[in-house]
């Protein structure tokens, strides 16, 4: 028997002392192969089983030649080992992804039996830790990290309870519809880990859960809403620790534009768009690039989303009085050099930021606009003075977010007569889309990437701030001045094969009236 091992052993090393390096991303990843061991070997051996067959498991390893692994898989499956040499990083993340599946489908059945047996008929918040409920609140919050989504829905119907994630801006399905009979362990596990109170189920409410996994800190922010079936929940994913997106990768050929606009010394930029648009992320790219170590940097938020080094951060406090135009007020007493408001909602607070542009500050700040122009009739309709706006106003970014081609299965197609009109193409041009694939959930998408609209005050839009000309008369000049309108740089991405027509006609033709 030794001797058998040890020419297997040797046999693994002589055909793979020159192994090849793969990349999971390229395979289509079967469910069933993850069958073959369980969690706690995978981590241990840092081991991924990405496909097998009637003879022979492929396993993807942080060190293929490790013979102690291999036969110890061997000796599981009952199946000869083909060993690859994989990332690290990538085997663990794919790990945590496929087992958290696994590990939900199998508390959900847990769950299930629990019901058909009546044991969740008498639930409540004591001895809630370890229940079914939390472990699968726990997969579904698992899963969602792994997948970078923003929010997480979880919502009660007549016979049964869906959960959707939102991944780029659209949602999506985590788990097959959940029985009605699971909801209520779920309803008051989730409130228990969010701190709200589980009697009150007619009213919304607001909680809040700090979570920490792999020693990365996560911030869930929990809203319930009554409706007629029960509250629905919807988890806001704060990603705390997560590296910002540069200004070069998020502004594409844009970033020079915005670099002219931060090198000012004081006067306000303005960020403008509808929510999920990608402001806040912007926001964040400027103060990182404005990060240094002779500048003053201090921001107010609501919530702080994402902490910078260096930079002071204040979180919004309604019940203390800490307001937006409270905490300017107060920065300013702070000697800043830079200072960042979340966002513009009401008349105090845009005239609290423009007297501080105004005095000697770079301000920062976000506004619900359509578009840059209607940013200048917004801040007069709040009650801010033609002269001090034309006087503090800089430039204005006005922003949307639309969904990148997934470059997995990217592939090159004849695009039809609406699409080479739209894109002004030749008849033998050709645009690019996603085929669909497991790695983009079969949506042709990964990612998104930002649409700039960028309007630089001139001393000409100045005059028209002072004398209040129409939104349309700015816009008109601006873009006679040169500026790219929002579907101009959409066309682009287009063209040069980073999105698609479909995202532009979804994203910002249906906001145009113009």
């Amino acid at each position: 028997m030794i001797t058998i091992e040890n020419n297997y052993n040797n046999s693994i090393e002589n055909q793979y002392s020159t192994y090849e390096f793969i990349d999971l991303d390229d395979f289509e990843i079967s469910a069933e192969s993850i069958k073959v061991i369980d969690k706690s070997i995978a981590y241990k051996r840092c081991v991924f089983i990405y496909k097998e067959n009637k003879n022979e498991i492929f396993a993807a390893m942080n060190d293929p030649f490790d013979t102690v692994a291999i036969n110890d898989l061997r000796f599981i499956s009952q199946k000869n080992v083909i060993p690859f040499k994989a990332n690290k990083k990538q085997i663990i993340s794919y790990i945590k992804l496929f087992y958290e599946i696994k590990d939900s489908k199998n508390t959900i059945m847990e769950m299930e039996k629990e019901v058909k047996d009546k044991k969740l008929d008498n639930i409540d918040d004591t001895g809630i830790k370890d229940s079914p409920s939390v472990r699968l609140i726990d997969s579904i919050i698992a899963q969602s990290i792994a997948r970078n989504a923003s929010d997480i829905h979880i919502e009660p119907f007549k016979n049964y309870v869906h959960v959707r994630i939102r991944v780029d801006g659209k949602l999506q399905k985590i788990t097959k519809p959940l029985k009605k009979g699971l909801y209520k362990s779920i309803n008051i596990a989730l409130k228990v880990k969010a701190k709200m109170d589980i009697t009150t189920r007619m009213l919304p409410q607001d909680g809040k859960i700090d979570y920490v996994r792999d020693g990365i800190q996560y911030d869930f922010r929990v809203s319930s809403i009554p409706t007629i079936y029960g509250e629905k929940f919807v988890i806001r994913v704060l990603y705390k620790s997560r590296k910002n997106i540069s200004l070069d990768e998020l502004a594409y050929d844009s970033a020079d534009a915005v670099r002219e606009f931060i090198s000012r010394s004081n006067g306000i930029i303005l960020l403008c768009g509808p929510t999920g648009s990608g402001k806040s992320t912007t926001v964040y790219s400027i103060l990182e690039e404005l990060n240094k170590e002779e500048k003053n940097i201090v921001t107010i938020e609501d919530p702080v989303e994402f902490t910078i080094d260096n930079i002071n951060q204040v979180n919004v406090n309604k019940t203390a009085g800490l307001t937006f135009p409270v905490g300017l007020r107060s920065f300013l007493r702070q000697d800043p050099d830079v200072i960042s408001v979340g966002e513009i909602r009401d008349e105090e607070t845009a005239r609290v930021a423009v007297r501080a542009a105004i005095t000697g500050h770079l301000v920062i700040s976000t506004l619900h606009t359509k578009d840059a122009s209607g940013t200048v009739v917004r801040l007069l309709d709040m009650g801010v003075q033609n002269y001090l706006l034309a006087d503090a106003l800089i430039g204005v970014i006005a922003q949307r977010l639309v969904r990148k081609i997934c470059p997995h299965c990217k592939e090159k197609y004849i695009p039809d007569s609406m699409e080479r009109k739209l894109c002004n193409l030749k008849e033998e041009q050709y645009l690019y889309r996603g085929r669909g694939c497991s790695k983009c959930n079969n949506t042709g998408y990964m990612g998104r990437i930002a649409v700039f609209e960028i309007m630089k005050i001139n001393s000409e839009i100045k005059k028209f701030i002072y004398e209040g000309e129409s939104t349309e008369r700015v816009r008109e000049y601006s873009l006679k001045k040169g500026m790219k309108s929002l579907k101009e740089n959409c066309l682009d991405l287009i063209k040069k094969g980073i999105t698609t027509s479909g995202e532009y006609i979804n994203v910002i033709h249906s906001s145009e009236d113009y």
